[in-house]
């Protein structure tokens, strides 16, 4: 896999992720990781805190 391609699926998979709430996109461009997305990592949430909705 190339580095461009590499790049638009980590964009991708970064999206995805803010989209239910574990990542916050900055407005520099970067993500940063959420409250929930620390608490995931830990394995401290229920799947239902997931946001769905998009």
């Amino acid at each position: 896999m190339d580095e461009i391609s590499i790049r638009i699926r980590t964009g991708q998979r970064c999206r995805t992720l803010a989209d239910h709430g574990l990542l916050e996109r900055k407005s520099d461009g970067y993500y940063s990781l959420t409250e929930l997305g620390a608490r995931d990592l830990d394995e401290d949430i229920d799947a239902g805190e997931l946001d769905t909705d998009h």
